[in-house]
């Protein structure tokens, strides 16, 4: 199932989002959660282990669950098109550029660039899937149950 026929009807639309090998860096994949009827969108990362003790705190958790709830959707849906949509966010730097991701809506390619730049985005960093509620409130639970046992593992390994 392509990307292109999950909008229509559903007021939130869920993606897995797999990075590319480059992109990787703290985190192996990312989720897009997009309200297509408000044109808001926001997104966060899925931490690698040893990065989900000191980045997974309590507060991440809590906006992560009003993102998932469509409550905190802090971006915008800038651009829709039948192939693609424009998501475009602001680094909240004094003039700094809006920076943008291309979604493709086809192929689930995601690749990022500057605003107001048309058609010049750089290489794909992730290739995006549609994942349900269910199974994304899961894979948040597993996330934050593995934080549990790495902290578990750690306090009882401490010398003092």
């Amino acid at each position: 199932m392509c990307l292109a026929s999950l909008s229509y009807g559903q007021e939130l639309t869920y993606l897995y989002c797999v990075h590319t090998e480059e992109y990787i860096g703290a985190s192996p994949a990312e989720v897009v959660v997009l309200n297509i009827q408000s044109l808001n969108w926001a997104n966060f990362l899925l931490f690698n282990d040893e990065e989900i003790e000191y980045l997974l705190t309590e507060e991440v958790i809590a906006k992560r669950h009003r993102i998932f709830n469509g409550e905190e959707l802090e971006f915008d849906i800038t651009e829709s098109y039948s192939t693609n949509y424009i998501l475009s966010f602001d680094l909240d730097f004094d003039r700094s550029p809006t920076f943008e991701y291309k979604l493709d809506r086809i192929t689930g390619e995601i690749s990022w660039g500057l605003g107001h730049v048309q058609e010049i985005y750089g290489k794909v960093f992730g290739i995006c899937s549609p994942i349900n509620n269910t199974a994304l409130e899961t894979l948040l639970q597993e996330r934050i149950s593995r934080r549990g046992e790495i902290i578990k593992v750690n306090e009882a390994n401490t010398l003092f």
